[in-house]
């Protein structure tokens, strides 16, 4: 739910696709009557850098892993080698988006942080009306070669299964957080379509218009 305000500040953390799922933030956000609008996503731009664990080692660390995009009113611009702990202070975000990396959004034993992370995040917010919202991930296209798709079988309906079976047992019963945003359902719902399964770059990332406008379906 969008507040009761001309403004509004979002912070999204993960790695390199982040970016891309913001492609239609600020456009839907001024269509409901918003203002000003302040996206940033906090990237740690490696392999599985959205994964809970490496969003906790570098929080314990206070490693500068990260890239902070800000895009204010449509208009970007970027910070390197900034620390966790940076990106969560540079404003008082009304909204936080967090979520698992693609390859691992099914994988029950990745989630062991999930619990320290989220805590961490509520402890530290500069704004105490914050609201922490789960961003569901995606499961790969059965076309995908990705080597970590072997986990699931190849199969895209079992990892789409265990995203569910996480969400459910990890993410659901965590109080800390508000809300889900359920893009792996969105696409999910979008492969039924006549397009069918094409809303994937290589099987893997949201690709171009459609993946990434499939995410706010």
């Amino acid at each position: 739910m969008i507040p009761a305000t001309k403004s509004i500040k979002i912070l999204l953390i993960g790695d390199n696709s982040t970016l891309g799922e913001t492609a239609y933030l600020d456009p839907i956000l001024r269509e409901a009557g918003v203002e000003s609008v302040l996206i940033a996503t906090l990237n740690h731009n490696v392999s599985k850098g959205a994964a809970i664990d490496s969003q906790w080692s570098n929080i314990e660390s206070n490693k500068k892993a990260y890239t902070l995009m800000t895009q204010l009113d449509g208009k970007r611009s970027y910070a390197y080698s900034k620390r966790f702990s940076e990106g969560l202070a540079a404003e008082d975000w009304d909204f936080i988006v967090i979520g698992q990396s693609v390859t691992l959004g099914g994988d029950a034993e990745s989630f062991y942080h999930l619990g320290d992370y989220v805590s961490h995040l509520k402890e530290n917010s500069t704004n105490p009306n914050m609201r922490l919202l789960w961003n569901m991930s995606w499961a790969l296209s059965d076309s995908s070669t990705l080597e970590d798709f072997a986990k699931y079988d190849n199969s895209r309906n079992k990892m789409f299964d265990s995203i569910v079976s996480a969400l459910r047992t990890f993410v659901l019963t965590n109080d800390l957080i508000d809300g889900v945003v359920p893009v792996g359902m969105a696409i999910e719902n979008l492969r039924a379509t006549p397009l069918g399964d094409s809303w994937t770059d290589s099987g893997i990332l949201l690709g171009g218009s459609s993946g990434d406008g499939g995410a706010y379906a």
